[in-house]
């Protein structure tokens, strides 16, 4: 399993039933939840970890259980604790240690019996995010706490005065592992956001501030470097930028603003280390200053986007880095309208990922949207034509067109930049999309990658409307097809070990919940 991953299930309480990589989780009660969390090394799923939140121990604590499992799903540690209330957020592994990222907090989900209650108590609110650095069986090796400013709101419940607390950080806890040396975090709370290092004992090496609020923030190890991705809060899909720093002595690297030679935004679709070369990359489109920006389902066919990009962190100097465009408006890419249409299909794409495979290319994979002539309102205009004020409230509210999702859409980008259009996945066709939703809602569909590293192989997992289909990318076909919903069984699928997906299966009528890991 590569990057971007996570998984997060929140049950009641459940109890084990299990099987050679399965398990069965069912909900007994509702006073205990529990959080389910891969555990990842180099990018690659090793493992699970499961925290519940048990009984109260006092006003200000609670009981906790963890559980660490293999990437089988068989349990191989476990640890009991009381703390505040604890948000366990990200997980990684490093030379035989486990860290875990909290958010903790001593305010959040306490009631208020009046809103005047709340207000009094939210000045004695505090948070922090606990670093705890665990042994595979499940010892404590060593904790670090980074105290935070968290934003305290009240929720006030249905029907009542009373008032929920509710702290949480301005970006989610990220933690990763840097190869053989030990773990990089990262949050953003209401201030700044802080990036740290931690050697594999849990000794804090270096801690900086980074000063500006942002939309997005990414961290991702690379050799012996620490790269953030960053999206700025005043722009839509552009205003990216990245820069890197050296784990062992925080050493800051050229920054990049992710822009092409002619001044154009970029959208970033992929971010990770090039299976080929080990060195970070990024990837997307090319975004059309004139149409671009956050489009409809309509505006998808106004070209908001002019191409697509690859850009490879060779080294740490921004005059190494390697910037490749394949651009389709200016008619250099064969079998793509200079409009982005798919000539062949029809299609339109809305690119969701991307991705490089084994050869050095980078794979584009996305939703595809078809248009079509609405012959019914314009004969119903043209019948109702001797009524001005009519005709024209039905065209404007009907439009001359319909807009559909269909295929899924496949791009490869070569490493000397030319763009060839691949085979598209058979998927479900959706209704007649709304012209003016956003195309990220209307279209339905979104995408994850699974990697088998024995055999290069990648494959696409494309959750679509009705079914989720996996398909392998080197051999050009769909290898399984999994509907979404049978009887009282709906079904999801997610990343797992390498080769393998994870399939999760919730009962309604049980109420239980079965996740087991299958070879793909």
């Amino acid at each position: 399993m590569k990057k971007y991953f996570f998984c997060f299930v929140a049950f009641s309480t459940f109890t084990f039933l299990a099987n050679a990589q399965s398990k069965v989780f069912k909900e007994v009660g509702d006073e205990i939840r529990t959080q389910i969390q891969p555990i990842r090394q180099d990018q690659s799923l090793v493992g699970y970890l499961t925290l519940s939140q048990l009984e109260k121990a006092s006003e200000d604590s609670f009981n906790y259980r963890l559980v660490i499992m293999d990437e089988n799903l068989n349990d191989i540690g476990k640890l009991e604790f009381r703390e505040q209330n604890l948000d366990l957020q990200a997980v990684a592994f490093d030379q035989d240690v486990i860290c875990l990222g909290y958010f903790k907090s001593n305010l959040h989900g306490k009631t208020y019996k009046t809103k005047n209650l709340f207000e009094a108590a939210k000045s004695a609110g505090t948070s922090a995010v606990l670093l705890q650095f665990l042994t595979l069986d499940g010892k404590i090796v060593k904790s670090a706490f980074i105290k935070t400013s968290a934003k305290v709101e009240g929720t006030t419940l249905y029907n009542s005065k009373a008032n929920r607390a509710k702290m949480q950080l301005a970006k989610s806890i990220q933690v990763s592992n840097v190869s053989q040396k030990g773990f990089t975090c990262f949050f953003e709370d209401d201030k700044q956001g802080s990036l740290a290092a931690f050697d594999a004992s849990g000794t804090q090496l270096w801690k900086k501030e980074l000063a500006g609020k942002t939309l997005h923030e990414y961290i991702l190890a690379s050799g012996d470097d620490v790269y953030l991705l960053s999206q700025h809060t005043d722009r839509e899909e552009g205003g990216w930028e990245v820069k890197g720093y050296g784990f062992a002595t925080a050493s800051e690297y050229d920054k990049m603003e992710l822009k092409d030679k002619q001044g154009n935004a970029l959208k970033v679709l992929g971010y990770g280390n090039n299976p080929v070369t080990g060195k970070p990359y990024l990837s997307g489109t090319v975004i059309n200053p004139k149409t671009g920006g956050s489009p409809t389902v309509k505006g998808l066919t106004k070209s908001p986007y002019l191409g697509v990009f690859t850009v490879d962190l060779n080294e740490h100097s921004r005059k190494d880095y390697k910037e490749t465009y394949s651009y389709w408006n200016d008619k250099s890419s064969p079998g793509i309208s200079t409009k982005g249409r798919i000539e062949q299909s029809h299609t339109y794409p809305y690119l969701n990922q991307s991705f490089k495979d084994y050869k050095g290319n980078t794979v584009f994979v996305g939703s595809s949207v078809i248009k079509k002539t609405r012959w019914g309102a314009i004969a119903t205009g043209v019948v109702l034509s001797p009524l001005i004020v009519i005709t024209p409230l039905i065209w404007a509210n009907t439009g001359f067109s319909k807009y559909r999702a269909t295929n899924s859409d496949v791009l490869m980008q070569t490493p000397e930049g030319s763009l060839n259009v691949q085979a598209p996945i058979a998927g479900n066709v959706s209704g007649d999309l709304a012209r003016w939703n956003p195309a990220g809602v209307g279209i339905l569909k979104t995408f994850s990658r699974v990697t088998n590293t024995d055999t290069k192989s990648d494959y696409v997992v494309v959750d679509d409307i009705k079914d989720i289909v996996i398909y392998n990318l080197n051999q050009k076909k769909i290898m399984r097809t999994i509907p979404h919903k049978d009887g009282n069984v709906r079904t999801g699928v997610l990343p797992a070990k390498d080769g393998h997906i994870m399939i999760v299966e919730y009962n309604k009528k049980e109420k239980s919940t079965r996740i087991s890991i299958e070879q793909i």
